[in-house]
């Protein structure tokens, strides 16, 4: 993995602390993909409201909604 993360250099052209950093931002999780599955969730057949809520919590950790809570409330109502 780390050879196709550094491609077309080698893992061995590169320091330790950059081989972290290709590592960390391939793991991260994209917000846009985090936001999409946010999004895409839907109540299950059986689910009951609060295992519901429980998964959209779990969802919304990666999506960073709190950035566009904050610009929204400061540009006021709609």
């Amino acid at each position: 993995m780390m050879v196709v993360l550094v491609s077309p250099e080698g893992p061995a052209t590169l320091t330790y602390g950059n081989l972290v950093k290709v590592v960390s931002q391939h793991l991260n999780p994209s917000v846009i993909a985090e936001k999409y599955k946010f999004r895409s969730r839907r109540q299950e057949r059986g689910e009951n409201i609060a295992q519901f809520v429980a998964a959209l919590k779990s969802l919304a950790k990666n999506c960073k909604f709190k950035k566009a809570l904050v610009a929204r409330r400061s540009s006021g109502p709609t």
